[in-house]
């Protein structure tokens, strides 16, 4: 079996039908060859969303049409592959090999095996000339989008769109990033006021050292938030409270700062005096694998309205950066990734999940 030399002077190796099945210059015929052969063999349809965004990334219009229907390889990511990508953006569950296309992006899906779903999290051209396509897929569990399901593997995978009731909560603790010096800031609509809704919690599985709490005190007058923050030793050692800080159906900015002595919140960019302190004690906290909660009942009542973005810093942002990110407007125009006017945190940004958007979007850290 020869190879074949082009007229570029290139060598393509030639499979046992003597064709290159990840040649774009083939014709149909000699596609189907490669297929048979055994270098395509999973028919899968490639789709796009259509999607209406208002100004924060809320409404969302989404239609799956089909772009094509091709001839792929799907094979599941294991082993240390796996674990090395979950250290980095994310957990990857399949590789899609196809001829190149230039219509497939991570704002496409696949689809195959009677529906199975995968999201694409990052497209290559391999091969000779860049003529196949290495996709890089995570598939999506229909059945964890139902109320308060615990997912399995790590923080960065969990895609939620946190309309009502809702929630993202990871089953084991992980490494978080952060220890005694923190900021968190919360965009969000709460759509009700009569409850005491939980909208983070990051906690181990056992204990309570090193927790953070926030919740909307809706059964009490004035309708606090409510912070606490526990110690190493899981003692409660700061509990505030911020009266009237928000109105049932409009949307609001929270930003928490702790710099290991004081525990700051700015509502729409402004700092706030406290109401109430509970507790306020002098301690200090440490960088402990925990798990993370948004909207979930972990230890309390699942929240109610609509959480536009979370994101997490490993240090404390100052007033310049706070009203940065506040003028900046919605999480869609203005994001954590990228330094902008008088914020300049981008690198200490440890977790960042944009909720509401795009199917790429929802739900994924992107820390």
């Amino acid at each position: 079996m020869a190879n074949h030399v082009r007229d570029d002077g290139l060598v393509d190796e030639l499979s046992p039908e003597g064709i290159n099945p990840f040649d774009p210059f083939i014709s149909e015929e000699e596609e189907e060859m490669a297929i048979r052969a055994g270098q395509f063999r999973t028919e899968v349809i490639i789709q796009v969303q259509a999607t209406g965004k208002d100004a924060w990334g809320e409404k969302s219009t989404a239609g799956w049409s089909t772009v094509a229907t091709v001839w792929a390889s799907v094979v599941p990511v294991r082993g240390a592959e796996r674990v090395a990508a979950d250290q980095k953006e994310g957990v990857l569950t399949h590789k899609v090999n196809m001829r190149y296309r230039s219509d497939v992006s991570p704002l496409n899906r696949i689809t195959f095996d009677g529906g199975r779903v995968l999201d694409i999290e990052a497209v290559a051209n391999v091969g000779n000339r860049g003529a196949e396509l290495e996709i890089q897929c995570l598939e999506r569990s229909i059945g964890a989008l139902g109320v308060g399901v615990q997912l399995e593997a790590s923080i960065d995978t969990k895609a939620l769109d946190f309309a009502t009731n809702e929630t993202l909560l990871n089953s084991s603790d992980n490494p978080i990033g952060i220890g005694n010096e923190w900021s968190i800031q919360i965009n969000t609509k709460p759509l009700s006021a009569t409850i005491n809704m939980f909208i983070l919690r990051i906690q181990p599985v056992a204990g309570n050292a090193n927790q953070i709490v926030i919740n909307l005190k809706g059964s009490s007058a004035n309708d606090p938030i409510r912070m606490q923050i526990l110690r190493t030793s899981g003692a409660v050692f700061k509990d505030y409270d911020w009266n009237n800080t928000f109105t049932s159906g409009t949307k609001v900015s929270y930003v928490f700062t702790w710099d290991g002595t004081s525990l700051l919140l700015y509502v729409d960019g402004v700092l706030t005096e406290a109401d109430t302190k509970t507790s306020d004690y002098t301690a200090s906290m440490s960088a402990t694998d925990r798990r993370v909660s948004v909207g979930s009942t972990m230890g309390g009542v699942s929240y109610t309205g609509t959480i536009h973005s979370v994101s997490v810093w490993d240090v404390v942002l100052t007033q310049a950066e706070v009203s940065a990110l506040q003028n900046g407007g919605s999480p869609q125009s203005f994001d954590n990734r990228f330094d902008s006017g008088g914020y300049a945190s981008k690198d200490n940004l440890q977790h960042y999940w944009r909720c509401g958007f795009d199917a790429t979007d929802i739900g994924r850290d992107y820390g």
